[in-house]
């Protein structure tokens, strides 16, 4: 049974990362036509692996949101989609570390201690966006229909 939908942002970058996989996508497209007209199956084969690779980097940069309705957080990331209930998370805290996700991003605060990168919230730098998804990720976690 599907839960209604109270929160849900996606990442503002995700049309320009199909662009720029679209893009790209041309330089082994023409590599393997003129790989085809050569007769290399093996060319062709590795411009097509490579187009593949890129079609799905473009196809998960569109899925990269953070979805909470009233069980829990959905998380799409680049690599993972993970799914936090609600008594997972003891908050939300904005920064951003060189070693986890380059920039500031907004990271779930997990009541084991560790803490979630929110790809759909990173930036490089700080601004007024950034600081309004943290407080809508903090009112929805905070929000009266869910202290029971």
């Amino acid at each position: 049974m599907g839960s209604a939908v109270q929160l849900r942002i996606r990442w503002r970058y995700g049309s320009y990362g199909v662009a720029y996989c679209s893009v790209l996508g041309l330089f082994p497209l023409l590599f393997a036509i003129e790989a085809g007209l050569h007769g290399s199956i093996i060319g062709v084969a590795a411009a097509l692996l490579v187009l593949g690779l890129l079609g799905a980097t473009a196809w998960r940069c569109r899925l990269v949101t953070v979805v909470g309705d009233e069980n829990g957080l959905l998380i799409r990331n680049f690599g993972w989609t993970q799914r936090l209930q609600l008594d997972e998370i003891a908050g939300f805290r904005s920064g951003g570390s060189g070693w986890e996700w380059p920039g500031r991003a907004v990271r779930v605060l997990r009541k084991d201690g560790s803490t979630v990168v929110l790809v759909a919230t990173g930036r490089y730098s700080s601004s007024e966006r950034h600081e309004g998804q943290l407080a809508q990720l903090e009112r929805w976690l905070r929000a009266p229909a869910r202290r029971g």
